[in-house]
């Protein structure tokens, strides 16, 4: 990854992917994995991983291509954890590069 690009990253994310459910339908987590990010609180309109229309309050910013889903848990530097609406992965020429995420 571009040093420039990676500049623009000052903060870290810890994302947990979703691995299932327990008996009672609440999520379980795998292990927490850190990530450079750009954390921007910025409101806009997204379609959701159900269809619907949301509002992002935050965007993420995302070095690389992890493949965070919008059932895994994110934390962001600020210690909370909104639920993720929608993820983007964002291509250049010799494929994936970045992924945007939107939380609620």
């Amino acid at each position: 990854m571009e040093p420039d690009f990676l500049a623009l990253m000052p903060h870290t994310v810890t994302v947990e992917p979703l691995t299932g459910r327990d008996d009672y339908g609440r999520p379980t987590y795998g292990a927490a994995v850190q990530y450079r990010a750009r954390v921007v609180g910025k409101q806009r309109l997204v379609r959701a991983a159900d269809g619907a229309e949301r509002v992002s309050a935050t965007t993420v910013y995302v070095a690389g291509a992890p493949g965070i889903g919008p059932e895994d848990r994110i934390t962001l530097p600020d210690g909370s954890q909104p639920p993720v609406l929608a993820v983007s992965r964002v291509p250049d020429e010799r494929g994936a590069h970045h992924e945007v995420v939107y939380c609620g």
